[in-house]
């Protein structure tokens, strides 16, 4: 049967809102947040700052980067809705302070590309896309080796993330953070002092985002992790790298979020991670 990219995109798109639905259920709030203005914890932010940071210019494709009090940082590229919300996101590069970068790719809203820093990758090409399930032909990228193997897995969107992160810290010893939000009006959320609107705009989106990844990617890892060798153990869970960093990253960097140029928060900004192989 001839794979339909338009079905395949309208199908994708039921299967995320769907999802969206489950875990963040925020459409007054935003609606609400609209009216009231932005606002945030904006105020003595410097080059050294952590926190979570939506771009002001809504023309960049650098929409969101973050940054932790280590000096851990991220950057998310991608499109904005008219609203100025987080739309499709289409990257997400990471560099730790240490000098260390990974990347994550996407299509249709979907993972399809994973490297770690050492070079090992996973490249994700879906066969099937419904609201419950996917399928995938998945290949793995040794780079000690620079070997390959493809495998082929099947992902049940109906699971939570928090199910298969722990199927992941049982097969891999590796734990996998799910970051939650609280709910608006918890003290939590009032210390950080952060308005309705940002929450909506960008705190809601990157954390269905990150869950989103960790059932695809999580069952995606497991399956391979079980089908392949020990030693090509090794290169899945250095491929996979970039999830365990972006989760990890997003649970911590909540703590501030605010709308600014992000110029003024980062001396470098960095253009949009470019691989070199072919997805799909």
């Amino acid at each position: 049967m001839q794979w339909n990219m338009r079905q395949a995109a309208r199908e994708w798109l039921v299967a995320l809102s769907a999802y969206a639905l489950l875990v963040a259920p925020f459409g007054c709030e935003l609606q609400s947040g609209l009216i009231n203005g932005p606002t945030g914890g904006g105020n003595n932010l410097n080059t050294s700052s952590a926190g979570l940071f939506l771009n002001e210019d809504t023309t960049d494709p650098l929409i969101v980067a973050g940054r932790n009090a280590s000096g851990d940082a991220f950057y998310v590229f991608g499109t904005r809705q008219n609203n100025g919300a987080v739309g499709e996101v289409n990257s997400i590069l990471l560099k730790m302070a240490d000098g260390r970068e990974a990347l994550i790719v996407f299509e249709l809203g979907r993972p399809v590309y994973l490297e770690g820093p050492d070079g090992s990758y996973i490249r994700i090409v879906y066969t099937e896309v419904s609201a419950q399930r996917l399928a995938a032909a998945v290949t793995i990228y040794d780079a000690g080796t620079r070997t390959t193997q493809t495998e082929n897995v099947e992902v049940d969107l109906q699971k939570t993330a928090e199910q298969v992160a722990q199927l992941v810290e049982e097969l891999t010893g590796q734990k996998l953070d799910v970051p939650v939000a609280p709910p608006a009006t918890t003290a939590k959320w009032e210390q950080r002092a952060l308005g309705p609107l940002l929450r909506a705009l960008v705190v809601i989106p990157m954390i269905v985002l990150t869950q989103l990844m960790v059932v695809i990617v999580g069952q995606i890892m497991a399956e391979v992790f079980v089908a392949v060798t020990k030693a090509m153990q090794v290169a899945v869970v250095a491929a996979c790298a970039p999830l365990f960093m972006f989760a990890g990253l997003l649970g911590e960097v909540t703590v501030e979020v605010s709308a600014v140029p992000l110029v003024d928060i980062f001396v470098e900004l960095p253009s949009p991670p470019v691989i070199d192989i072919v997805i799909g």
